[in-house]
């Protein structure tokens, strides 16, 4: 099916034009696939999104007063802030800007503007604190935090180190070339 013909039909569906933002007369020359939802056509290939904002969503604050720490959206309170919360982590409850956290894959199930106590046992239930420790950015951060605090001569044995891994690396690699 052409764009022109997908956006005909959704159009008359939904009265919306598809994310390309074309007018329905000129469609461009490229093949579109719809969505579930009659209202949202997109160019090319599905939406790919799967991180939305949503009351349960961890977050990692990535500036402010608390950075470096993951908290859950409690509460959504408009497009730009979210109510936060995250006892175990040391997060008070507070509005955040969305542009000062980063939405991690992880959801946990609580109510909207729940306290502290079901926030608590909800996390605990859920184990995400242990998931997000195991995810490949939280041992990122951890890495860095721990090479930040290396002394001199510590950022030479890490640099040695690695000097003596390349060369063994190398040395293999010689002989897998020279067998083959």
């Amino acid at each position: 099916m052409r764009c022109g013909e997908l956006c005909s039909i959704v159009s008359t569906v939904s009265r919306r034009v598809g994310m390309c933002g074309g007018e329905l007369d000129r469609p461009p020359p490229h093949v579109w696939t719809r969505d579930e939802t009659p209202s949202m056509v997109v160019c090319g290939t599905e939406i790919s999104f799967t991180k939305f904002v949503e009351i349960g969503r961890l977050v990692y604050i990535n500036s402010g007063a608390e950075k470096g720490k993951i908290a859950v959206i409690v509460d959504v309170i408009d497009h730009n802030r979210a109510l936060v919360e995250g006892p175990q982590m040391g997060v008070k409850r507070q509005a955040m800007n969305f542009k000062n956290v980063a939405l991690t894959d992880f959801v946990i199930k609580v109510a909207p503007s729940s306290r502290t106590g079901p926030l608590t046992r909800a996390i605990e239930k859920s184990g995400v604190l242990a998931k997000w420790a195991d995810t490949a950015w939280a041992k990122k951060l951890a890495s860095r935090a721990k090479r930040a605090t290396l002394s001199d001569f510590e950022r030479f044995q890490v640099k040695v180190n690695k000097q003596k891994r390349n060369r063994i690396i190398r040395a293999e690699l010689r002989k897998q070339k020279k067998s083959a």
